[in-house]
């Protein structure tokens, strides 16, 4: 869902989108993969070495099974970047994970944990790759859904969230989207970075 309101906001502002989906990076191999996506990435040019390129990764495993969810995140927030890294002058990611992945929130289960924490370990790691400019957002409470669409209980919550913080402190898809193009795009961008997006409010203390 994320996702998909990402590519509508990047077509909005007329950038070239190409699209892969969880399932395809997963399932088909390294050269299928390179082989479809370059194309939609670089038009007619010959050459993609010169090309410097922007990733989003707006992926989530849903699952209880640990050992899928951190291969899966190993396939596509290590695997899939490092091997497109080997084809652009310069390719600069943004991962959007969330601060759930570093508490405890009995929610979600072990799996969810695992493959954030390993999102960061991932991140960290990319800083190896000279021509890599990597980085992460954790994300907390944004606005997900329109009024239409949100259940009573979730807008509920956002009217106390916006309260707290002041309604134009929440983050949206649109600033989402927007700070993850200013990382792409900024000439000398951060590398290897866990840069909390929340507007603020992992900042107050709650009382139990």
């Amino acid at each position: 869902m994320v996702g998909s309101q990402i590519v509508r906001c990047l077509e909005q502002r007329g950038k070239r989108v190409a699209i892969k989906t969880t399932t395809e990076l997963l399932l088909q191999r390294r050269s299928e993969k390179l082989s479809e996506i370059v194309p939609n990435l670089y038009g007619d040019c010959v050459s993609t070495e010169g090309t410097n390129v922007g990733l989003i990764l707006a992926h989530r495993y849903r699952g209880d099974n640990i050992e899928r969810a951190l291969s899966d995140e190993i396939c596509i927030t290590r695997n899939f970047v490092w091997e497109l890294s080997e084809i652009c002058k310069s390719l600069r990611v943004v991962v959007l994970g969330s601060i759930t992945g570093s508490r405890v929130d009995t929610k979600m289960p072990e799996s969810y944990h695992y493959s954030k924490d390993l999102q960061k370990s991932i991140v960290r790691q990319s800083i190896r790759i000279s021509n890599l400019h990597m980085n992460l957002l954790e994300l907390n409470w944004f606005e997900k859904h329109p009024d239409s669409k949100a259940t009573h209980e979730y807008r509920e919550k956002m009217t106390r969230i916006k309260q707290q913080l002041g309604g134009d402190s929440i983050p949206t898809i649109e600033s989402i989207t927007d700070f993850s193009c200013a990382l792409i795009e900024m000439e000398r961008p951060p590398r290897g970075q866990s840069i909390l997006f929340d507007g603020g409010l992992s900042l107050y203390q709650k009382e139990y």
